[in-house]
């Protein structure tokens, strides 16, 4: 699969604006997501991340700002 198949498949997931936790992300099979998510931001579009603990655990979400 090609990359911007797969920013594209990123893309549509975190349109929501929701946050998106990683596991979700990762559940596209998608091998480097951080990779394409920074394709995708220096095409212009604003993703943040958010990084959160439940417990002892360290958890990682994203969401797009502005497309």
């Amino acid at each position: 699969m090609d990359k911007t198949t797969q920013a594209n498949r990123i893309l549509a997931l975190l349109s929501s604006g929701e946050w998106i936790a990683l596991p979700a992300i990762m559940g596209l099979h998608i091998a480097s997501h951080t990779r394409r998510i920074h394709e995708l931001r220096k095409a212009g579009h604003v993703i943040e991340r958010r990084d959160y603990w439940h417990g002892t655990s360290r958890h990682v979400a994203y969401r797009l700002v502005r497309p």
